[in-house]
């Protein structure tokens, strides 16, 4: 009786452990998901008014071989803000394999919103390999922000390391650079 009674306590013991073990481990990961969030950018899900617009436009746009461009859903953000106190939404997406196979090209793009609706109002290319990648995007009153990094004459095409931060504004239904960005 006293041998089956310590086995007995042994399994508990162990089943007791298993459980804080795994109590832990979900805390964890619980931790770390909520650090991940914290640390993203405030950004919303591309709405089906925008992925249809962006999808005509990808169509517009061909490859050096004459194939449909490609866009990654990885490298787009959708944010809300206002610009000429208006609300808009703005999305900053990449075009990929225009110039090359291996190419990229940024745009920002801005659309009005209206009785619930999405309308386009105009799309300004902002990067693309070799000249500058953007990956922060935020609406600041009347400014559209970007911030990135630039190549340097000594970095590799994938890989530019030179802070950057783009404003822009709209004028007249466009998007333009606002003169003092670095």
């Amino acid at each position: 009786m006293n041998i089956q009674f310590a086995v007995t306590r042994l399994r508990r013991e162990r089943t007791h452990g298993m459980r804080w073990k795994y109590a832990a481990l979900a805390s964890l990961g619980a931790l770390l998901a909520a650090l991940h969030a914290a640390a993203a950018p405030v950004s919303i899900g591309v709405p089906h008014e925008v992925d249809e617009w962006r999808a005509k436009f990808l169509a517009q746009q061909h490859t050096f071989d004459h194939q449909r461009a490609l866009y990654s859903p990885d490298a787009t953000q959708f944010v809300l803000g206002r610009l000429a106190d208006k609300p808009v939404a703005v999305m900053l997406f990449t075009v990929e394999g225009v110039r090359g196979r291996d190419d990229w090209l940024q745009y920002v793009a801005t659309f009005w919103f209206r009785g619930g609706n999405y309308l386009f109002c105009c799309v300004h290319r902002v990067g693309g390999k070799g000249s500058q990648l953007f990956n922060e995007l935020s609406v600041e009153p009347d400014r559209v922000i970007l911030n990135g990094n630039a190549y340097r004459s000594t970095d590799a095409l994938c890989c530019p390391s030179k802070p950057v931060t783009l404003r822009l504004e709209l004028a007249r239904r466009k998007l333009v650079e606002l003169h003092g960005a670095n």
